[in-house]
């Protein structure tokens, strides 16, 4: 039972990347009334109903844990390429150029 409940608050955050500057709403659902009910349920469905997401991470903590008891050999490269829409300015030709270099030199950072 929450003893203090009080209305969800939201902010804006600007998508300065994209052309007119949409905003993006953020709702804080901590304080609302149904948020403890909500956790418990989610806890019970997940006791009881275990779905096996291997690919998915419940935080940063979660992703580095997994990462740093992940065997990596020398020659691993890891690359993260799920940022496309956000930065639709920069030439696709070039950065697919920069990516071939990188990844075929041996250590191209310092």
């Amino acid at each position: 039972m929450n003893l203090n409940p009080t209305a969800p608050t939201s902010k804006r955050l600007p998508k300065i990347h994209k052309n007119g500057t949409p905003i993006r709403p953020i709702v804080n659902w901590q304080n609302a009334p149904a948020h403890k009910l909500a956790q418990l349920l989610s806890k019970l469905i997940e006791v009881h109903i275990p779905l096996p997401y291997a690919f998915n991470v419940k935080n940063s903590i979660h992703l580095t844990e997994d990462l740093e008891s992940t065997p990596i050999s020398n020659s691993t490269k890891f690359a993260s390429l799920d940022i496309a829409n956000m930065y639709s300015n920069i030439p696709t030709k070039v950065v697919i150029n920069i990516l071939e270099l990188i990844s075929t030199q041996p250590n191209p950072l310092p």
